[in-house]
């Protein structure tokens, strides 16, 4: 079944058949006698970051966001105990000798991941042109710009993005100066729901400074956190200056792969036919710049769909809670940003709450954003 997250059991004949990349803890599954494969599994963060001991309540909230954003194919899971024992133990029998990392990493005990789970999504390419080597690939670099010269990526990519900068998520674009990250995390989808994918929600890496003083850790949305980053989604002059500086930094990453030519062509689908794009490689840092508008109101149009859906979770949530005394909630942290109102009482969720609960640091966002009901 298409989209299903398979459950991993113990059974023989529940793992017929497991491969993984070398260098990052990614397994591709074949689960049930399935000619295909139908299930991801991932190892997130090492121990090494202080988010690695949130990544699980950030990685679950990370995903469902995403899912209600960007696409419906985004699903990730954790996985449980048994599941995580009964994929080690058969990962250590179907991955060859020679993968001396990845059978490092399904050793117990192993670095201490958070792993996670996802049905496989077909269709699926990413905008990495770097080879292993740290060399680049031109004729991927030549194929970005061809599906990047297209409205459609960029009103997709915005809406990505937006639950990035709600997420804290840097690992596509560092969400303090726009940069183009990580090349790989940008994910095409062919004959998709939309023409990119966000699979990825959680940068264990993603920490900056909060009065220059004090460290965040940005993804970390199961604690109180909040941070001037989050402007770009309600405030249309901060949105628009990061958008201009991320699709800037996809045209400059992009020209580091032509190093000894000045200009070359490439085939562009658009609504008005197909046509040839002769590109100048001195001027690669402006090629998308006529999109920024596109990508600023994907990022506004997700932006307004996590805010509906977040206060629908909010009324939903609080159905299932006793309520609380006057007076409960706690200021935000910080004052309003260039004329904007102050932060709202971000409502403090009692410790024995009945039900299900919003994880504190999404409230704390939302009343920044003044996105409370």
């Amino acid at each position: 079944m298409s989209g299903t997250v398979f459950t991993i059991t113990s059974n023989p004949s529940n793992i017929t058949s497991m491969t993984c990349l070398e260098e990052r803890p990614v397994f591709f599954l074949k689960l049930h006698g399935s000619m295909d494969v139908n299930l991801v599994v991932k190892g997130e963060g090492d121990g090494s970051s202080p988010l690695d001991a949130h990544a699980p309540e950030s990685i679950k909230w990370g995903s469902k966001l995403m899912k209600n954003v960007n696409n419906t194919s985004v699903n990730t899971k954790m996985m449980a105990p048994a599941e995580i024992a009964a994929f080690k133990m058969a990962g250590l029998l179907m991955i060859p000798q020679t993968f001396v990392r990845p059978r490092l990493n399904l050793q117990t005990p192993g670095p201490p991941y958070t792993w996670t789970k996802m049905a496989y999504v077909p269709g699926l390419s990413s905008a990495e042109f770097w080879k292993e080597d740290n060399t680049t690939d031109a004729k991927r670099a030549k194929a970005n710009v061809t599906k990047m010269s297209d409205e459609a990526f960029w009103a997709d990519l915005g809406k990505v993005v937006a639950v990035d900068i709600f997420n804290g998520n840097c690992d596509r674009f560092d969400i303090t100066s726009g940069f183009w990250q990580n090349k790989g995390n940008i994910m095409y989808l062919a004959g998709g729901q939309t023409s990119v994918i966000g699979l990825d929600t959680f940068d264990p890496n993603a920490q900056g400074l909060h009065d220059l003083t004090t460290a965040i850790d940005f993804g970390n949305i199961a604690m109180r956190r909040q941070f001037q980053h989050l402007l770009y989604l309600v405030d249309p002059g901060e949105r628009l200056k990061f958008a201009r500086e991320c699709v800037k930094s996809v045209g400059s990453e992009l020209r580091r792969a032509f190093k000894k030519v000045d200009s070359f062509t490439v085939p562009i689908h658009g609504p008005d036919g197909d046509g040839i794009l002769r590109v100048k490689v001195a001027q690669m840092d402006k090629l998308f710049e006529d999109f920024v508008p596109v990508f600023a109101q994907g990022i506004a149009d997700g932006a307004t769909q996590l805010k509906l859906h977040l206060q629908n979770k909010v009324r939903q949530y609080a159905a299932q809670q006793p309520q609380q005394p006057p007076g409960r909630g706690r200021l935000q942290i910080g004052a309003g940003h260039r004329g904007m109102p102050q932060p709202q009482r971000a409502p403090v969720q009692p410790q024995q709450a009945q039900g299900k609960t919003i994880p504190q640091g999404i409230l704390d966002r939302m009343g920044f954003l003044r996105w409370l009901i």
